[in-house]
């Protein structure tokens, strides 16, 4: 039995790590990810300027997205959940999410523009949608309990 709590409370810290370093990891699954498909040749970076100027067209508008959920974030009512997740640094770890996506999805952007590094492009473009997807989820997450607790 005592073996069994030590198993259950080392998979608890894990997860709370995990949740608490969600920003770091998740990019780094992305690339992970991205390197197995692109070995298997799932995915096939081609170095034109098309695949660039496709880079640069989606990096703006997933920022875009990414401030429009920040601005959404920020004019939520102030209810017992908002306050619950601001005491817990929840809401920390999502504006965390949010601001490095905002930050490789326009340096991926400002690179493609102005740079021909296809593959350091493509590595912070993976960053940004790794990102994009995690803060999808807890803005999702967010909303739902929030109307869920008023």
């Amino acid at each position: 039995m005592n073996k069994n709590i030590k198993i259950y409370n080392s998979k608890q810290r894990l997860l709370e790590l995990s949740r608490k370093y969600i920003y770091l990891i998740n990019p780094l699954i992305g690339i992970f990810a991205f390197k197995i498909l692109n070995k298997i040749n799932v995915i096939n970076i081609s170095g034109t300027q098309n695949f660039l100027d496709n880079i640069i067209n989606l990096s703006g508008i997933m920022a875009g997205f990414l401030f429009t959920t920040y601005g959404i974030l920020m004019s939520l009512p102030n209810n017992k959940f908002i306050e619950l997740l601001k005491f817990n640094k929840t809401i920390n770890i999502v504006f965390k999410t949010l601001l490095l996506g905002i930050i490789f999805l326009i340096s991926a952007m400002i690179l493609g523009l102005f740079t021909e590094y296809f593959s350091l492009i493509t590595y912070i473009f993976i960053f940004g949608i790794s990102e994009t997807v995690t803060s999808v989820y807890q803005f999702y997450q967010i909303l739902k309990y929030s109307y869920k607790s008023s």
